[in-house]
């Protein structure tokens, strides 16, 4: 993954928990390429774990926009299923314990405010 898409994944998770984000950690002179991107957040998850459903919904939301990539993060674990219909779009998968490993690299000043939350590979 490309270093400006690991930022807008840092920078989105941590809207999506309600943090204030300054528009300079998201400054990267590369833009994004290859098409538009559908980022989904859950932020609820039944056991601490996205089920399938979500990664549906998301393959859904990426063929209805005709987006080149859907990308879907969560403070939480992923389900570990190998379903065959949702190779049929681009998407990635970026769980708790990576957004964690994320925030860390790019953003280690914010790394207290995120162990406030329930997730992020605790």
């Amino acid at each position: 993954m490309k270093r400006n898409m690991r930022i807008v994944l840092i920078l989105g998770v941590l809207v999506l928990l309600g943090l204030a984000v300054g528009i300079a950690a998201a400054q990267d002179p590369e833009p994004l390429r290859g098409g538009r991107y559908i980022v989904y957040g859950v932020l609820g998850a039944s056991g601490g774990v996205v089920d399938s459903s979500k990664l549906y919904r998301l393959r859904d939301l990426v063929r209805a926009e005709g987006a080149a990539k859907g990308i879907l993060m969560t403070p939480f674990r992923i389900v570990d299923e190998k379903i065959a219909s949702l190779e049929e779009v681009s998407m990635e998968l970026v769980p708790g314990s990576e957004l964690r490993k994320l925030v860390e690299k790019y953003l280690p000043d914010r790394t207290e405010e995120i162990n406030r939350f329930r997730g992020f590979g605790r």
